[in-house]
């Protein structure tokens, strides 16, 4: 910023013209205005020797800025209301996003976590088992390093008669991730993550003469949430 330069001086005696008097207060022109020249132009040789910056110099959210979302209802989601043939659809988990306007281009890290539970029945023999996988998406494009595969939590053998086990209760698990974006431009942003289950192509399963069972596979997602971090480049 250059030396603010006045282009009206004030003469003792003479009568104030409110016009120049407000040019010395805010002007266009890149040197005059003690109001406008110091908005947004300051440069290191403005600033005295030995200044440093104080809490009070920086506006909120100038240099950092967070968002953040939560949900604590537990959601369950079925292959037969979800799936899909061949895992290329994927539907957003409430809960699991997190939007907003970013004022300026900025570096911007997402993270998200959430606790998670699947039925994912593994059916024996012919190993057959539906896809499950969970992915971030950005802005409605997809974040490939962020997929991650859903394993078998119950293991039935069709045999006569049917026998099964389930582990679920060992393979629940927290999981936390994150994805950094660089020299994010300005603008509406928004990440949150998504699920694909297949459809099942099992059999039903007779138990007994009276207990036969249509199998299905569920993703159970507990509490969760997920934030953003700006930092300004």
């Amino acid at each position: 910023m250059p030396d603010i330069i006045s282009s009206y001086t004030y003469t003792d005696g003479n009568v104030l013209v409110p016009a120049s008097h407000g040019q010395n207060i805010f002007h266009t022109a890149s040197n005059e205005g003690i109001m406008s020249v110091p908005n947004g132009g300051l440069e290191f040789a403005n600033l005295a020797a030995g200044f440093t910056v104080s809490p009070e110099h920086v506006f909120p959210e100038e240099v950092v800025m967070a968002r953040q979302t939560s949900y604590i209802a537990d959601d369950d989601y079925l292959s037969d209301a979800l799936g899909s043939d061949g895992s290329t659809l994927f539907f957003p988990v409430a809960g699991l996003n997190v939007k907003f306007q970013l004022p300026f281009a900025a570096a911007v890290l997402w993270m998200w976590q959430c606790f998670q539970s699947a039925w994912k029945p593994h059916v024996r023999p012919g190993d057959t088992s539906p896809g499950i996988a969970f992915r971030a998406f950005l802005d409605g494009s997809q974040i490939g390093h962020t997929q991650r595969i859903v394993w078998p939590s119950v293991y039935i053998f069709n045999t006569a008669p049917p026998e099964y086990w389930s582990n679920e209760g060992i393979t629940a698990r927290w999981v936390s991730m994150s994805h950094m974006s660089f020299a994010l431009a300005a603008g509406l942003h928004e990440l949150d993550l998504r699920l694909t289950m297949e459809e099942l192509s099992i059999p039903n399963i007779q138990f007994s003469t009276a207990d036969q069972h249509n199998l299905y596979g569920r993703m159970s997602f507990g509490i969760r949430g997920a934030t953003s971090i700006t930092f300004s480049e």
